[in-house]
């Protein structure tokens, strides 16, 4: 008897290793593969190298390593949306494995040889970078930007994958990533478009694949029955259909017709981001124009930059009197990134204001000149000493106006240092305005007669070279304005 249930024993103990070694065969399969499996990885991680490649192949600065960083950031995503601890913990863990990677990823940017000679490198780079942004200087230097493209492109893939394998929500994995697409398409020729229907045709794939999970999630709640062979036909049928749609979006005929009462709130909406565009350019004056522009505004700085597009469509149509040069900004302090303006006084003027100087110039008339902008632009182009302009504006100087108590007088005296005059609201282009200027008619001769008795202001801002300039620039300064 004792021998016979030995025997038993010994014949369920297979059946029992073999229960056993299923069972952990099933857990590692658990644990690697995730509930909403690996092709919905691959397709998020498709449709965010999609959006690298856009970025890549406009080649603003290196960005080599770009898809690395997406890569382990759509990884960390996944891993710890499938952890259960408390959330704010786990972002807390992407957070640094995400600095840890972008600063390993930015270091090998850096011509260095070791990796801490790369990280100091890139830490003393950034460092010079933050300074000038917040001491108004001009920065020329683009591995900062490649830093702030893999920042973005680390919290974008990584809170694409948190979501949707977190919470299954695609909408945040399409919205993130469809805005870095877009953003990047705005500043690049038209022949890119094709990278946008390449990414809405991923982005239609993973839409479907999301829902044919949610769909499978609500029928095995409900003890429905189907056929898991189904669900690849469906992702066929999308992959197809997605095609077709893509393909006539691409042939149809894309022209921006818009209403100009539309357009003119559009430019008012779009104010805030434009002032940031200002001080991007300042920050990354390095970064060549890969898109025709029809004028370069000119800000505060004016630096040494990358190329520059022009369309060649005329920017201003001017009808005047008298020629003159016409500016939107001038530049009184020279460093080695570029030119900057040292102008904090501000002054608004109304329409009906007259700019009256209390150092009236010599051998001057007033004309009167108008001007139709071909853009749309804030900027007051002037063609000499303003004097009045039928639009309210603000001007700039170098020195504290004299003014009277009521800007809205006929009569406001100002020194005859503006370097800068911005209207209060945009205009658009073919919108016109008129002004009255101070024109000098003096010759050559007149000019070198004068002396050089100058105002104050000049001598302050324009003719302060120091004791130990040395003679040949003298002589070349001369040998150029003779």
């Amino acid at each position: 008897m004792n021998a016979e249930k030995g025997d038993a024993i010994s014949k369920q103990r297979p059946a029992s290793d073999a229960g056993r070694s299923n069972l952990i065969t099933l857990s590692l399969r658990t644990r690697l593969v995730p509930q909403e499996g690996w092709i919905t990885f691959l397709l998020l991680m498709a449709l965010l190298i999609s959006v690298v490649w856009s970025v890549q192949q406009a080649d603003w600065v290196a960005t080599d390593n770009l898809i690395a960083v997406v890569f382990w950031a759509a990884l960390a995503g996944l891993i710890l949306a499938k952890l259960k601890a408390p959330w704010p913990l786990l972002h807390l863990a992407g957070v640094v494995i995400g600095f840890i990677v972008v600063m390993w990823q930015t270091a090998g940017l850096t011509e260095a040889e070791s990796i801490v000679l790369q990280v100091q490198e890139a830490w003393t780079r950034v460092t010079l970078w933050t300074n000038a942004a917040l001491k108004g200087g001009i920065s020329t230097d683009l591995l900062p930007f490649s830093l702030l493209l893999f920042i973005f492109g680390w919290l974008v893939a990584y809170l694409s994958s948190w979501f949707i394998f977190r919470s299954r929500n695609v909408w945040v994995a399409i919205l993130l990533p469809g805005i870095g697409m877009l953003t990047n398409l705005s500043y690049l020729p038209d022949p890119f478009a094709g990278h946008f229907f390449f990414f809405l045709f991923l982005a239609m794939l993973l839409v479907v694949r999301m829902t044919m999970l949610q769909r499978i999630s609500t029928w095995n709640r409900s003890r429905i029955t189907f056929n898991n062979v189904r669900t690849w036909f469906t992702l066929n049928e999308a992959v197809w259909f997605g095609l077709a749609v893509v393909l006539i979006v691409a042939l149809l005929p894309l022209k921006a017709v818009s209403p100009p009462q539309l357009r003119s709130q559009w430019e008012e909406m779009r104010s805030p981001a434009r002032r940031l565009e200002d001080e991007f350019a300042r920050l990354f004056s390095g970064l060549p124009a890969r898109k025709t522009i029809p004028v370069r505004i000119f800000g505060p700085s004016l630096a040494f930059q990358g190329k520059i597009a022009l369309s060649g469509v005329p920017a201003l149509w001017v009808n005047s009197d008298y020629p003159s040069y016409w500016f939107s900004h001038t530049y009184d302090s020279y460093i080695a990134q570029g030119w900057v303006s040292s102008a904090n006084h501000k002054l608004d003027i109304e329409p009906d204001g007259n700019l009256v100087s209390p150092q009236p110039y010599k051998g001057q008339i007033t004309v009167s000149q108008s001007v139709k902008v071909g853009f749309s632009s804030d900027a007051a182009f002037l063609g000499g000493d303003l004097v009045h302009v039928d639009r309210k504006i603000q001007v700039k100087t170098l020195t504290e106006p004299t003014q009277t108590t009521n800007t809205k007088s006929t009569e406001v005296p100002i020194a005859l240092d503006i370097v800068a005059a911005r209207f209060s609201k945009r205009l658009n282009p073919n919108d016109a305005y008129n002004l009255d200027s101070s024109v000098s008619l003096a010759t050559d001769s007149e000019l070198r007669r004068t002396g050089t008795d100058y105002p104050e202001w000049i001598k302050t801002y324009y003719l302060q070279l120091p004791g130990s300039l040395p003679d040949r620039v003298k002589v070349l300064a001369r040998e150029v304005t003779r």
